[in-house]
């Protein structure tokens, strides 16, 4: 009953607002300022732009999701991609029960990859933002190594779902599955090849080893499509064109998240992605990595 009155409480306060501002706009405007609080959201607050269409890709519970989602106002839409069920249910649920005043966000359950089908998802128990869809060498370093279960997920590739469900072209894509990124960018070639959508990439060299392939293979890809890199190390944004023999500059061993960009085509978002380069001023913290980000021997003799 008190989760009952709970939504009933916030429906009843999504009417009196939509009221209030259809009455009068300019004294209830559509939503209140966005501040980042973490260097990953300063990050979002730089890229994105009211009226995009942004793709989360590993949306979790939707926090990332409804970030955005203020960021790029009513104008815009954000699709919000989620294979294991219950965190399904739990994401619809965020988005439901929220108040946030921002773009329609639209929970997709499945898992983007480069086939189509079901799979067996891992997931530490009670650490729904870890699923993968191996059983990644790294959790044992974590801090307290938790016990994981198995879900059955239905996997798409996106160049198959944007045709079937006539999704629309994103201008932003976050891609965060724990180590599948390179899964997700190959069934997704059709389309990103061609649309070129700002990209941040999670590229996480000890738990891509689980899937046998390097940052390499992720950056080579994108190379391809027309794309440059931008790194987000401690302390700021560095500029990096990976090579086979160095995909990372040297702070990345502390980081995990990259900008893939087309300089032309994304030079507004550019310019205010660059007060964030390493060395500016109100550079926000960023969280550590569970190991250090580097290479290990094995990924290094497939490269």
């Amino acid at each position: 009953m008190s989760r009952l009155t709970s939504v009933l409480k916030r429906a009843k306060k999504r009417v009196r607002r939509t009221v209030q501002q259809f009455l009068s706009p300019s004294r209830h405007p559509s939503g209140r300022p966005v501040t980042a609080s973490t260097f990953e959201e300063q990050i979002y607050s730089a890229a994105v732009r009211q009226g995009d269409v942004a793709y989360d890709i590993g949306a979790n519970v939707g926090e990332v999701s409804e970030y955005l989602a203020r960021l790029i106002t009513t104008r815009g839409m954000v699709l919000s991609f989620e294979p294991v069920w219950s965190t399904y249910i739990e994401l619809c649920r965020a988005v439901q029960q929220s108040d946030y005043q921002g773009a329609t966000v639209v929970p997709l359950p499945y898992g983007l990859s480069d086939t189509d089908g079901a799979a067996k998802i891992a997931m530490p128990s009670g650490a729904s933002g870890l699923a993968s869809l191996r059983a990644i060498p790294a959790w044992k370093d974590l801090k307290r190594p938790k016990p994981h279960d198995e879900f059955t997920c239905e996997l798409r590739r996106l160049d198959t779902l944007q045709v079937e469900r006539n999704l629309p072209e994103p201008q932003f894509v976050k891609i965060d599955v724990e180590g599948a990124e390179l899964l997700v960018l190959r069934g997704a070639q059709r389309s990103f090849s061609v649309s070129q959508p700002l990209l941040l990439i999670e590229v996480f060299a000890p738990w891509e080893a689980a899937f046998d392939y390097t940052p390499w293979d992720v950056f080579s890809l994108l190379i391809g499509w027309g794309y440059h890199f931008s790194f987000a190390c401690p302390g700021g944004l560095v500029e990096h064109q990976p090579t086979q023999q160095q995909p990372f500059p040297e702070n990345f061993k502390n980081g995990y998240n990259v900008i893939a960009y087309v300089p032309g085509k994304h030079a507004d978002r550019l310019s205010t992605l660059r007060s964030l380069t390493a060395g500016s001023r109100g550079v926000l913290s960023m969280g550590k990595p569970p190991v250090p980000n580097v290479i290990g021997p094995a990924q290094r003799r497939s490269a």
